[in-house]
Order: structure tokens, then C-alpha cells, then sequence
């Protein structure tokens, strides 16, 4: 999954919040989030860099690539921890300097403001109140994730049992669930116990919509092994569609939002059938939805022929660049080349860039080239920049930022994006970040 979240964070305040940049098949999905650091699920394996924000020193923006398939689609759909989706926002992605957040130890101040038995509580409304400000105080406690999920589905179950008439009870109910999912409840028994809440007669008609819209979500991270899910899925949503009372003006077109947001990961060909059907819907929002997949997905096949036939001939690229040097990717056939779309202003760019020099040092002389494309707007921040980073090879820099000419025409839509041609200046690969050095020296040896 590629999905990039950029959030906020408060100094001392121990939680996160921001806009996730999910996708459909390359269709960006924003949405807001807000959730605390401590109950990251450690599946996304998230690298977190911050910096102050100029004019707000007590507050820090970072960029995280969300690593995880799974991990990904239940932070942009349940949410993580106790902060849930909030209201729609835009994609932003911002830049960063490389520097590591220094992970906080224990704090024995703070750890007896989370560590209080549930039972001592009088009310459902305190003990919620105390379950809801968990994440923030064991942020700023240092208390491991695990132990923090152990503490909370205690005070869950303890409010569960102690107060069964109380509104609060079904919150806590599907807390519960997704608790225990953090805890390493397969998913299919996750949507196993949403439907066990779905069905509860007592249950209030939103918590139970709720509740199936979970098990959906649920249904569809199984389906990432076991694609006889996806029926499970399909029924499950055809279902919804004949709930009654009918559910709220575009519940079921978010609910349809999800599937086809996980099928496109594995089929894309299903998606698009799945999105052609739902263009024929009554339901005006499905409908909308559908068709403006299928218009999209089409654009994005289109753009997938057009990699393959450009795999399929020499790559051919010649500008002059702003050292002056002429470029010309036919003079570098025999030669291995690494084609790097990059900025300066891109925080996980410059987090690249000593292993680029590094790899280009060692294997120049063995035949390995590369040519930078970069995104900047401003031609003498390059130039000030590889000089002091050793970046000895060829930029080019039009200072379109993301209308560069060359990233355009290749439609590079997010960076750092690296591409190797082989010797006979064939595209090999257009995601060579990963293990760039073992890869280039492969090619070299062919």
C-alpha cells in the first residue's frame, strides 16, 4: 500500500493528528485522522521524522510512509488506537529534514495516572473519560504499546460488565474489537464480533451500522490472504443495501469506497467490474463513485500500457543540464544508469542521498551512471545542494517543481522515485530505492 501521512504534533501533548493520503489503485482517498503515537500498530513499522514548524515552535510536522498493506487500510478506515476518522481533508505532503525523534522512556511521574485500576471508578462516564485520555498519558508516560492494550481492554471489559445499561457500553464494545485486533485477533474473528454486536437487538440503529461497516473493513483485510473473502465481502455489502431502515445519505457508498479500495490492491480487473456495476446504481453517491473510478482506473491502465511499452524499447532522454553538461541516454549504452526523481525540499530524498553517493562512488568506475531529475523550483538551491552533499553527476532542473518536463511526461506523481536501466538501456526497475547498491551491481555483472 502506498499511503503517505502527514500529520501535526503537539510538544508534551502525546498525540498525533493530520491527513492520511490513501489511494484506490493510484486514485488518491484523502481522509483526516487523529491518533496517539503509542498505539501505532507496530505492523505499519513507521519511520518517524520531526521538525519544528517555522512561527510554532511547540509543534513538529513529519511525513510517514505507512509500510504495511494491512496496517495501512485499518489506519484509513477504523482508525488506530483510540482516535477514529475525523472529517474529510485534503492530501499534503510535508517535506522534512532526516532527524530521528528520540524515543521517550518510561516516566514514573506519569506512569500512575495510567496505571489505576477501572474498578475505582464510580461511573461508566469517568471510566470512559479515563479509557479516552489513555493514549495521550501513556504517550507522554513512555508506557510500551502493549502494555497499553492491556490496560485499556481491562478498563473496556470492566466498564462492559459493571455497566451494562449505560449508553457507553456499545463505544466500549467496538473499542473492544479493535483493541483485541491490535492485541492479534485475526480479522475474520474481528468481523466475527462486530457482526455478534451488529446483531444484538439492544444495540442502538447507528452502532449497529457501525458496527457492520467494521466487519466489512475486517472482512476485507482477510480478504489480503484468503480471497474467499471477497465473496464474504460483496454479499456482506448487498446486505446493507436492503438494511432497514434504510441506512444514512452515503453510508453505503462509503462502505463501497472501502471494498473497492482493497480489491484494486488485488485485482484490479475485478475492481473495475465491480466499479462498472456500481455506475449503474440507483444510489446516486454509488453511482458517482463507480463512475468516477472506472474514469480513473482507465487513465491509470492507460498509464500502466504506457510503462510496459516503454520497458520494451531503449529508454531515450537528452537535455542539457545546469552544470551545463550535455545529456544523452543512447551515449550511455554498456553502462548502468539510475534515473533519480528528487527535490531538495523532500524530506525521504535527502534521507536517500548518502546511499545514492555511496553507491556512486563505489561503482562509477565500474560503469554506473546516474542522472538527476529534480522537482525544485529554484535552480541555485540544486546547485548549492549537491555541491555540499557530493552529488557529482548530472541534474536536470526546469524550476516547474512538479510540472517538471520530464517527470511529467513520466508521470511521476510522488517522490523519491528511482528508476535503473540496464546496459542496453532497457527500464529494469522503476522502485530502486531498496537494496540500490545489490541491485546495480547485479546489472553490472550481466
Amino acid at each position: 500500500m502506498a499511503c503517505i501521512i502527514s500529520i501535526s504534533h503537539r510538544a508534551g501533548s502525546g498525540r498525533i493528528s493530520g491527513v492520511t493520503g490513501d489511494r484506490i489503485g493510484g486514485i488518491p482517498l484523502p481522509c483526516r485522522l487523529s491518533l496517539p503515537p503509542i498505539l501505532l500498530h507496530p505492523a505499519i513499522m513507521l519511520h518517524f521524522r520531526t521538525r519544528p514548524i517555522p512561527g510554532h515552535p511547540s509543534r513538529k510536522s513529519a511525513c510517514i510512509p505507512a509500510r504495511s498493506l494491512a496496517a495501512g487500510v485499518l489506519t484509513a478506515t477504523l482508525g488506530l488506537g483510540f482516535g477514529l476518522l475525523t472529517a474529510p481533508g485534503a492530501h499534503a505532503q510535508v517535506p522534512l529534514a532526516p532527524q530521528p525523534a528520540p524515543a521517550p522512556g518510561p516516566d514514573p511521574s506519569k506512569v500512575k495516572d495510567v496505571l489505576i485500576d477501572p474498578a475505582t471508578f464510580k461511573t461508566a462516564e469517568e471510566l470512559w473519560s479515563y479509557i479516552q485520555e489513555l493514549p495521550a498519558k501513556t504517550g507522554s508516560s513512555g508506557i510500551p504499546r502493549a502494555e497499553l492494550y492491556t490496560i485499556a481492554n481491562n478498563a473496556l471489559v470492566e466498564l462492559i460488565n459493571r455497566f451494562p445499561e449505560s449508553p457507553k457500553v456499545w463505544d466500549a464494545k467496538l473499542l473492544l474489537v479493535q483493541v483485541e485486533v491490535m492485541q492479534g485477533t485475526q480479522p475474520m474473528e474481528g468481523a466475527t464480533q462486530y457482526e455478534a454486536i451488529a446483531a444484538d437487538l439492544k444495540a442502538p440503529e447507528k452502532v449497529k451500522l457501525e458496527a457492520h461497516r467494521r466487519a466489512v473493513v475486517m472482512l476485507m483485510l482477510a480478504a489480503v490472504k484468503d480471497e474467499k473473502a471477497l465473496e464474504l465481502v460483496d454479499r456482506k455489502i448487498g446486505g446493507l443495501e436492503s438494511y432497514r431502515p434504510a441506512p444514512p445519505k452515503g453510508y453505503i457508498a462509503s462502505v463501497r469506497k472501502e471494498q473497492l479500495n482493497m480489491l484494486s490492491r488485488i485485482d484490479m480487473a475485478k475492481a473495475f467490474e465491480l466499479a462498472k456495476r456500481l455506475s449503474a446504481s440507483t444510489d446516486e453517491d454509488v453511482k458517482a463513485l463507480g463512475t468516477a473510478f472506472m474514469a480513473r482506473a482507465e487513465k491509470m491502465m492507460a498509464a500502466e500500457k504506457e510503462m510496459a511499452d516503454l520497458k520494451s524499447k531503449p529508454f531515450e532522454l537528452k537535455f542539457t543540464a545546469i552544470d551545463g553538461t550535455e545529456v544523452d541516454m543512447e551515449k550511455l549504452r554498456g553502462k548502468v544508469v539510475l534515473l533519480d526523481f528528487w527535490a531538495t525540499w523532500c524530506g525521504p530524498c535527502v534521507e536517500e542521498v548518502p546511499t545514492v553517493v555511496a553507491a556512486y562512488k563505489k561503482l562509477k568506475d565500474k560503469g554506473f551512471e546516474i542522472i538527476g531529475i529534480s522537482l525544485d523550483k529554484n535552480k541555485k538551491d540544486v546547485l548549492s545542494f549537491i555541491k555540499e552533499n557530493n552529488m557529482t553527476w548530472p541534474q536536470h532542473c526546469d524550476e516547474k517543481g512538479w510540472k517538471n518536463e520530464i517527470s511529467t511526461k513520466y508521470g511521476i506523481s510522488s517522490i523519491p522515485a528511482m528508476w535503473l536501466i540496464n546496459k542496453k538501456g532497457l527500464i529494469v526497475s522503476t522502485n530502486a530505492r531498496k537494496d540500490l547498491e545489490k541491485q546495480v551491481e547485479a546489472l553490472l555483472a550481466e
